[in-house]
């Protein structure tokens, strides 16, 4: 008797399959990179990785060490 596979996004589902992921997923094949920067030619797959990419422009460090106090 062989392994049965996770069902799909059917209505009988307990938990419908969530598209949004799927669709950020999907990037990873397509090498869709929706978010580009506007200072340089970098693109990247999330906006959060935009977001933290424009530290390098604005010379922003908005992480301090609680410790030493050194900002990254």
């Amino acid at each position: 008797e062989g392994r049965r596979l996770p069902r799909a996004n059917t209505s009988l589902s307990p938990r419908p399959c969530r598209n949004d992921k799927l669709k950020i997923h999907m990037r990873k094949h397509t090498g869709e990179r929706p978010y580009s920067c506007q200072h340089c030619s970098a693109r990247f797959l999330h906006s959060y990785d935009l977001k933290n990419h424009m530290h390098l422009h604005t010379g922003a460090r908005p992480y301090e060490c609680y410790l030493c106090h050194k900002a990254f």
